[in-house]
């Protein structure tokens, strides 16, 4: 085990860029109407409770740095004498939920690329329910099991569940539900291969790949963190886990920042008008001049559609896109296998215009 200050320090700074990158995703869905389209909804939930997740790792280490002699007693986040209740109750609620929403966005993902021309946001009640009941439920089941309390490791206590195995009902039902979680994620990346693996559609194969490096950092960073933590111990390969594991919303950020032009249009957003030819460098063809100081300029390149460079539509919303959505819907209805359907939706419409 690292020095305790070595780890606090650490945590803090990943916990701070986990929070930042919390932060930025839900300022996304604030600052850009075209962001709020179902299913962002479901990305902004997923930020929210990693941003609570988040906080409560920024906070215990914080404590910590203030006052290193915290480290040597029982309480909750190294700050309330409570037998840990607010510790526990904090973590269980908000690792609960950004599982359960994480795999609620797998889901829709799922019913997206299956039924393209159904609107998936009518089981958003749906959504909330599962999610809210899953982490109300495990909650009261780690309260009331009543196996949690001080960690010992030397002179170093942390509040969490002693002798983590499986033969410990609150931690056996903490990895049960993240294996349950992972195993639709897992299926929606397999089903995502399926439907858009073999298309040479640019919205197909950018969705793929951000699924998977999605997919990727929940399936790495919960499953290793949980396997880490029912070996019952702690050395230096379980804390590089559970520090990557509390940056997560970072990764996950860094991922969502992918979609064509978001960061461009998230910082002309926020008032750093030169800032969108670092990023839209092909504006300038557009007659529009820098420095941008105009408010009509501006609106101008916030409403700018978000050219995928192949003359399809934008994404109106993280996800499977509508441009997407109607390339899987002719390829359903001509009932052509996806390797041998390349139209594009510019392709689709010049067509279309031909026959009118």
């Amino acid at each position: 085990m690292t020095h305790p200050a070595t780890f606090h320090v650490i945590e803090f700074l990943a916990s701070f860029l986990s929070m930042v990158g919390s932060v930025i995703v839900i300022l996304v869905y604030w600052l850009l109407p075209d962001r709020r389209a179902h299913p962002s909804a479901i990305i902004l939930f997923i930020a929210i409770c990693d941003l609570v997740l988040s906080l409560r790792f920024f906070v215990r280490a914080t404590a910590w740095i203030a006052d290193p002699d915290s480290g040597d007693k029982i309480k909750s986040l190294h700050l309330f004498d409570d037998d840990c209740v607010s510790s526990i109750t904090w973590s269980i609620a908000a690792e609960t939920a950004s599982q359960a929403w994480n795999c609620v966005w797998c889901v829709n993902v799922m019913f997206d690329l299956h039924y393209p021309v159904r609107d998936s946001s009518r089981f958003m009640t749906l959504y909330h329910i599962w999610a809210w009941v899953c982490t109300i439920s495990m909650t009261t089941f780690i309260l009331v099991m009543d196996e949690y309390g001080g960690v010992q490791y030397g002179d170093y206590v942390y509040c969490g569940i002693p002798n983590s195995t499986f033969h410990t009902v609150s931690a056996a039902s903490e990895f049960f539900f993240t294996i349950f979680c992972l195993i639709f994620a897992l299926a929606s990346l397999l089903y995502a291969w399926r439907r858009l693996g073999t298309l040479r559609d640019r919205d197909a194969i950018h969705l793929l790949h951000l699924h998977a490096a999605y997919v990727f950092v929940f399936l790495v960073l919960w499953l290793g963190q949980r396997v880490a933590s029912m070996a019952n111990t702690i050395n230096i390969v379980h804390q590089i886990i559970s520090l990557l594991w509390q940056a997560q919303a970072f990764f996950v950020c860094i991922i969502r920042l992918q979609e064509p032009d978001i960061f461009a249009q998230l910082l002309l957003a926020l008032g750093c008008k030169s800032c969108v030819y670092h990023f839209r460098p092909h504006l300038k063809a557009s007659g529009l001049r820098e420095p941008l100081v105009s408010e009509d300029d501006m609106s101008m390149l916030l409403e700018m559609p978000q050219s995928a460079g192949d003359g399809s539509q934008p994404h109106s919303a993280w996800g499977v896109s509508h441009t997407l959505k109607a390339e899987l819907e002719v390829t359903d209805s001509l009932g052509m296998p996806a390797k041998t359907h390349h139209t594009t939706a510019a392709g689709r419409r010049r067509t279309d215009a031909g026959d009118l």
